[in-house]
């Protein structure tokens, strides 16, 4: 029994023994209170958290130290880890207790300082670890992936995506640190499931470990596959970074962005993110056989797919060369100073052609000459390279133009487009196909652009040559003709856009924007319609000494053909001009010239395309040749 009078000291000793140095943190209790919900107790992410948590919380004990460096974890703790649950703990956390609780991790979980000293597993250590790998791979694993880890048959025909096949799995890609982390979390999108809640971690690694050991190795002795040079394609393909360019823009920077680092404007919806580019890791892994294997057979248990599904071989190779060269390594082609200049190569004419053609047309035209539409709209216009001086525009003053562009004009910088090794090669070509010869740049439309047998659209060849005028009358083309200015019109007016008219016409028409009321007769126009700018047009003319055929002719004319034509002829009232396309203006001198048989056949048969219709179903050809008289006498002067 302790007397009363020591009993107060007593108490306050032991509680000063109990409570931590002032100033020293502790890492076990900041673990505890902060971290522990979401790592688990044991550090190894099995919490409650962890089920609703994408992507789940790290898994320390199975972690690398030297691949999560203490620097690293530091970050992560104040910092936060950006489209994850990890948030910044740099107001609620002191760097004294920063670094106290990462020191806690690394030393409890991640066993840091102990994996030097620790002895290697005896072999019966490592039989016990094999056996044990081997009853849990039967029971668990092989249904899926089968007894031969290649794969069970019904579960590669049925699951999308198929099983792993482990015989062909390449160790170096497929790391044990990423099986553990599948074994443990599952992989989303796929039927693997997660297993931290039925194996503990020593049968995780047991199972990983039997499964590396046994079909991995065994794949690459057996059936070992004969990879091409890391900085070639296979099949000896030549990639083509322009071309590769086009797909890229067109069809993966929705994931990746338009600089490869992974932010296009699908990427905040992907788990896990796509790939970034530019990042060190990219950089360090990818070379150009690995990243032209990664784009056609794509990455399981992401939303990137195989792409060898879609594109050829040739077109794999030119995306591959585009995100290589422009984000990988895009200074590749630098000097061995490093300062982004080219090693001094001969520029090739032939490849600048095909950069001009892909990027500077646009505005300055496939012949140099600047006759383009961006042309007529540009202050002050595009440069014509046919009509420039070659002592003023000299390569490398073209190549200045490129890199930094032209104030006060639409030329902008191509420094982040181009490198300087395309620069020399487009002002190479500029200089010598343009500005010193003077020479059109010859036929577009080959084969090798995209347009084999061109010749089979040679009927719009005349309208886009300004042969033949865009308005001339419809009615006096032939077939050929139509057809080719219907083709021009649909296709060919996106580029050979300086089609020729006679007349331009006004630069604007009053159109009506909907059909005129119920009860509307052309023969009577009502107050709304008669009031309307239209109801000029529904005058007739006044024709005196008129034959009998030309009366019977006049009748049936305001009776049945001015209701789209109008009384004048013009086809401009109200019904005509909401017709599209327009009915014919009758007083058009060109319909003069037209004979009494063409005029017969046109109104027998009606005008494809049109409003038109044929009219001997209504009338017989005496009276058709009777409202034929009529337009003579009173339009077709």
């Amino acid at each position: 029994m302790i007397p009363r009078r020591y009993r107060r000291p007593l108490l306050l000793l032991a509680l000063a023994w109990a409570m931590p140095v002032w100033g020293a943190a502790d890492g076990e209790a900041l673990y505890g209170k902060y971290c522990a919900v979401c790592h688990g107790e044991a550090g190894d992410g099995r919490s409650r958290a962890a089920a609703s948590l994408k992507p789940p919380p790290r898994d320390f004990v199975h972690a690398d130290p030297e691949t999560l460096t203490r620097e690293r974890m530091l970050e992560a703790v104040r910092e936060g880890r950006a489209g994850t649950a990890m948030m910044s703990f740099a107001r609620r956390l002191t760097p004294e207790e920063q670094a106290a609780v990462v020191d806690y991790i690394r030393a409890r979980f991640m066993g840091e300082g102990e994996r030097k000293t620790a002895p290697p597993p005896s072999r019966e250590a490592n039989e016990r670890e094999d056996d044990l790998g081997a009853r849990l791979y039967q029971r668990h694993c092989a249904v899926c992936h089968g007894d031969d880890g290649r794969g069970a048959v019904w579960a590669r025909n049925s699951l999308k995506p198929p099983p792993r096949d482990f015989v062909h799995a390449d160790p170096e890609t497929l790391t044990r640190e990423r099986m553990l982390e599948a074994v443990a979390h599952g992989r989303s999108g796929t039927a693997m499931q997660p297993f931290s809640g039925r194996l503990a971690p020593r049968e995780q690694a047991a199972v990983v470990d039997y499964i590396r050991r046994t079909f991995m190795n065994r794949g690459r002795a057996a059936s070992p596959r004969e990879r091409p040079a890391p900085d070639r394609y296979p099949g000896g393909l030549q990639g083509d970074p322009l071309r590769g360019e086009a797909i890229f823009q067109g069809q993966c920077f929705e994931c990746h962005g338009r600089r490869g680092q992974g932010d296009g404007p699908r990427s905040h919806f992907i788990h896990p993110r796509p790939r970034d580019f530019t990042s060190a890791d990219s950089r360090a892994r990818f070379q150009r056989a690995e990243l032209f294997r990664a784009i056609a057979r794509g990455k399981r248990g992401t939303v990137m797919p195989a792409w060898d599904k879609v594109l050829s071989p040739q077109q794999i190779a030119d995306v591959a060369e585009y995100v290589y060269t422009r984000f990988i390594h895009p200074r590749e082609s630098a000097g061995p100073s490093g300062d982004g200049e080219p090693f001094a190569e001969p520029a090739d004419p032939e490849r600048g052609r095909r950069v001009y053609d892909f990027r500077c047309y646009f505005c300055h035209g496939y012949d140099g000459d600047a006759r383009t539409l961006a042309a007529s709209y540009l202050d002050p216009p595009p440069v014509a390279f046919t009509e420039a001086d070659p002592a003023r525009l000299t390569p490398e003053r073209i190549v200045e133009v490129l890199r930094r562009g032209r104030p006060g004009t639409a030329m902008q910088s191509f420094a982040r487009t181009l490198s300087p090794a395309e620069m020399r090669d487009v002002a190479a070509y500029v200089y010598r196909r343009f500005v010193v010869a003077g020479e059109p740049a010859g036929d577009y439309h080959t084969p090798e652009n995209g347009w084999p047998d061109h010749q089979r659209y040679r009927d719009a060849f005349p309208f886009a040559l300004g042969e033949i005028p865009l308005d001339r009358p419809v009615e006096s083309l032939t077939p050929e003709q139509r057809r080719g200015r219907e083709l021009y019109l649909r296709s060919c007016i996106t580029c050979h856009d300086r089609g020729r008219v006679e007349s331009e016409g006004p630069p604007w028409r009053a159109r009506p924007l909907s059909y005129p009321r119920n009860g509307y007769d052309h023969r009577a126009p009502d107050q709304v319609s008669g009031a309307s700018p239209y109801a000029v047009h529904d005058q007739a003319p006044v024709l005196p000494d008129l034959t009998a055929e030309e009366r019977l002719g006049e009748r049936l004319y305001q009776q049945n053909c001015a209701f789209c034509h109008a009384k004048d002829g013009s086809g401009a009232h109200w019904i005509g001009s909401f017709l599209e396309p327009s009915p014919r203006d009758l007083r058009d001198p060109a319909l003069a010239g037209l004979s009494d048989e063409a005029l017969l056949e046109r109104i027998a048969r009606g005008v494809p395309g049109s409003a038109m219709p044929a009219w001997r179903y209504v009338l017989d050809e005496r009276q058709i040749r009777a409202v034929i008289a009529y337009l003579r006498k009173a339009f077709l002067k």
